[in-house]
């Protein structure tokens, strides 16, 4: 793990970019993005790393789910605590397949 975990997190500035012109507002707005694109927290990016590397999707009984190990603990994460983490709808996670955002 790096010696400085900590990092400022990546986001979008949409007030710089409405500035330029591109007032993306129209697009985000609708489907409940706006929070969490603009959020400035810290991250740990090892942990970040981590979490995505190791990240699957399973199937239980119909349901899908990601499952990741970070820092030896499996843990799942459900359409339904993802949607309520992210505030989006289940019906935005649902809209989110491969190639959706190409």
């Amino acid at each position: 793990m790096a010696s400085t975990p900590l990092s400022r997190a990546k986001y979008f500035d949409f007030e710089s970019l409405k500035t330029k012109g591109w007032n993306l507002g129209k697009f985000r707005d609708p489907q409940g993005w706006s929070e969490f694109v603009s959020t400035q927290d810290q991250t740990y990016e090892d942990l970040v790393r981590e979490l995505y590397a190791s990240m699957r999707v399973k199937e239980e009984k119909g349901e899908k789910f990601l499952e990741s190990t970070v820092k030896g603990v499996k843990f799942q994460i459900t359409q339904d605590s993802l949607s309520s983490i992210l505030t989006f709808t289940t019906k935005v996670i649902n809209s989110l397949t491969p190639g959706s955002l190409a």
